[in-house]
């Protein structure tokens, strides 16, 4: 059995610390290195920011030094609403020798076009490393359990997955400028943060789950649904003002033939006040397959469910997303180097089932 692979992580905030945890508590890991950007977390050491004991490393923002630190893998899970600003941290990481992994998205760099592929994939060619994105959504949800959803079905007519988390765990003054809460309704407005961040997380995602069928989509549209508070809302201290935004919503539709195939509907919401009626919990995806036969799941997250305890405010449904990365450390530094995607399993529905043979 090989020694314990050597990890270091950038950005220790709500994501990077739930894998930190995993990272400490696990033996086939070795935390070598911490990248924080907060004045109150460099020089700590990591069990002191994490609430534990001592663990014997120190967080530090000297980038160099953490670049030269001697670690196989660096969980990127650094500071970016999903507009590419990563995109320099990421290559230099890449290039130095250290494989990326990151819920930021990155999970098919495609669709951005074949310069920045280029770019990423001539980073892993220098470093002769890994790039790979995941997280629950995307990671999980619409990918590894959507397509899941597949196995039994003939003659797919639409994979439909919803997320309705409530999101006031991670409620920040960052936050709500990042996704519009608080802010009038616009259903008009293309160049919001909140729309740049939707449309580069779940769009691409469309994309890769049609290109992984074999499905030529017309296009993709992303359908605003963002409504207001009925009320004033106080979420830990800031206020959302009736009238204004108090949940985020966005359908990411890929269409063929004019119909929806693939839909990907997102809803960040403050507080029970903002819950959708179909949401059965704080924390729920419904994912839905329509075909010959059709199926539906409807999924919620506990910290236990024979205690009925829910997962702490602070952490939301991030304390999942966090373990992905650290359960694809492995499978991410034994890739082949380059840009790692998601693939589908042989079962998973597909338009034509001989496209296995090419994948």
């Amino acid at each position: 059995m090989r020694e314990p692979y050597r990890v270091a992580l950038w950005g220790p905030g709500l994501v990077g610390s739930t894998a930190l945890r995993e990272i400490i508590r696990l033996p086939e890991f070795e935390l070598v290195g911490v990248y924080a950007y907060s004045e109150n977390k460099i020089g700590k050491d990591v069990g002191e920011l994490l609430g534990i004991d001592p663990v014997g490393v120190t967080v530090t923002n000297d980038r160099e030094a953490f670049l030269s630190l001697p670690s196989e893998i660096v969980i990127y899970t650094g500071t970016d609403m999903g507009n590419f600003a990563s995109d320099s941290d990421i290559i230099d990481i890449l290039s130095s020798g250290r494989n990326v992994l990151t819920t930021l998205p990155y999970h098919y760099p495609k669709v951005r076009g074949p310069e920045v592929v280029e770019k990423l994939e001539a980073a892993c060619r220098t470093g002769n490393s890994t790039l790979y994105a995941t997280g629950l959504f995307p990671g999980y949800f619409p990918d590894a359990l959507g397509t899941a959803l597949t196995i039994p079905v003939s003659d797919l007519k639409h994979l439909r997955i919803e997320e309705m988390v409530d999101a006031c765990g991670v409620a920040s003054p960052l936050f709500f400028t990042a996704f519009g809460f608080g802010a009038p309704l616009n259903p008009e407005d293309r160049e919001s943060p909140a729309y740049i961040t939707h449309r580069n997380y779940y769009a691409p995602l469309v994309q890769l789950l049609a290109d992984e069928m074999g499905v030529e989509l017309d296009g993709i549209e992303g359908v605003y649904k963002c409504s207001v508070a009925e009320q004033d809302i106080d979420v830990r201290g800031a206020m959302i003002a009736k009238g204004t935004v108090g949940s985020v919503a966005y359908d990411w539709v890929g269409k063929v033939n004019g119909e929806p195939f693939i839909t990907l509907s997102i809803n960040w919401y403050m507080t029970d006040a903002m819950r959708p009626d179909q949401a059965e919990s704080a924390e729920c995806w419904i994912l839905t397959a329509e075909g010959n036969p059709s199926f539906q799941c409807k999924v919620d997250i506990k910290h236990s469910f024979e205690k009925d305890i829910r997962i702490e405010k602070e952490k939301l449904d991030f304390a999942g997303s966090g373990i992905l990365l650290v359960k694809s450390i492995a499978a991410t530094i034994e890739a082949p180097v380059g840009i790692k995607t998601f693939k589908l399993g042989e079962r998973a529905w597909r338009k034509d089932m001989r496209a296995l043979a090419q994948s």
